[in-house]
């Protein structure tokens, strides 16, 4: 999984500094933070996760007027053993972001692997694994899901942002993979 996490990144990230060097888009990288809604997916998983996050920025919008548009790939990881790790694909508009404080919102796809072991472990998720496959155990399960966002925003200099975000995302199993968190943009 490491390496196709890593591939996927590496691809994403030469796609987007390739685009960023023709001179006619701007470009983000978003750092960040952000824990699950549902505490059975924290304690499944992990309390926090982290993600990386690459994006086109476009002056052209359908809803703000003066907003830009974004087209975002986003990697999220929560936790190491037992694992959520979430990829997406998303459609995002922020209101004139170079004023100041902002709003936005978004759609797009979010592709789920969640991997967690079966005994021994103390969650919901191993207890709907044990449901699944008829006995203790543990889970793997992939999902495609639809996606939407809402964020609040602030710009720290011309070129930098901290976001504050919702991400919804359906669920896997029976379990929320809905999240909040905090992400730091980079223009470029």
């Amino acid at each position: 999984m490491k390496g196709k996490t890593l591939l996927i990144t590496a691809l994403a990230s030469m796609a987007i500094f390739a685009h960023a060097a023709d001179g006619k888009t701007e470009s983000t990288i978003r750092l960040g933070w952000a824990t699950p809604v549902n505490g059975d997916v924290r304690d499944a998983t992990a309390r926090n996760g982290f993600f990386v996050g690459f994006g086109y920025l476009n002056p052209q919008t359908f809803l703000f007027e003066g907003g830009k548009s974004t087209l975002e790939f986003t990697w999220m990881r929560f936790g190491s053993r037992d694992r959520f790790d979430s990829y997406s694909l998303m459609y995002v508009e922020r209101s004139k972001p170079e004023t100041g404080f902002y709003y936005g919102v978004g759609a797009g796809l979010a592709y789920h692997d969640i991997n967690v072991r079966g005994a021994g472990g103390s969650s919901i998720l191993d207890s709907i694994a044990s449901r699944e496959v008829g006995g203790p155990g543990g889970t793997s399960e992939t999902a495609l899901r639809l996606a939407a966002t809402a964020l609040i925003g602030f710009n720290v200099s011309d070129k930098t942002s901290l976001e504050l975000f919702y991400f919804y995302s359906g669920s896997v199993s029976g379990s929320s993979t809905d999240r909040f968190g905090l992400q730091y943009s980079i223009r470029f």
